[in-house]
C-alpha cells in the first residue's frame, strides 16, 4: 500500500509541475472603473481608477493587433457605458511609457 501511495505523490508532483511550466507568470489583476483612454501612435493606453503593483494605473494595448483592437474596443464601451472591468496585466512583460501590457480585460458585475 504505501508503494502505491508513493507512486501517487509522485504522480502528483509531477503534474504540478508540469502545471507551473504552463501558467502565466507575472499577470497582475485590476477590477473597476476606466478613467481614461488614450491612443499615442501605435498604443493604446487604459487608465483605471486604482493601482496594482508595479504597473500603476494606466495599462498599454498594440493598436496594430486585431486582439488589441478589440480589446481597446471593449475599454471604449466600459468607459461610455460607466461599467467595471477587470483587467489582467503582464507585470514582468514589455514596459511602454512605463506601463505594464494589457493581457486581456472583462466587463465585471
Amino acid at each position: 500500500m504505501k508503494q502505491n501511495s508513493g507512486r501517487f505523490t509522485l504522480l502528483i508532483a509531477m503534474a504540478c509541475m508540469l502545471g507551473i511550466s504552463n501558467a502565466q507568470a507575472g499577470l497582475v489583476a485590476n477590477i473597476g472603473p476606466i478613467t481614461d483612454l488614450r491612443v499615442e501612435g501605435t498604443y493604446a493606453f487604459v487608465g483605471m481608477a486604482q493601482t496594482t503593483g508595479t504597473c500603476g494605473k494606466r495599462y498599454w494595448l498594440d493598436m496594430n493587433s486585431p486582439s488589441g483592437r478589440s480589446a481597446y474596443a471593449t475599454a471604449m464601451m466600459a468607459f461610455s457605458s460607466e461599467l467595471n472591468v477587470y483587467i489582467r496585466a503582464e507585470d514582468a512583460g514589455t514596459r511602454i511609457f512605463s506601463e505594464c501590457g494589457l493581457y486581456d480585460i472583462f466587463i465585471s458585475k
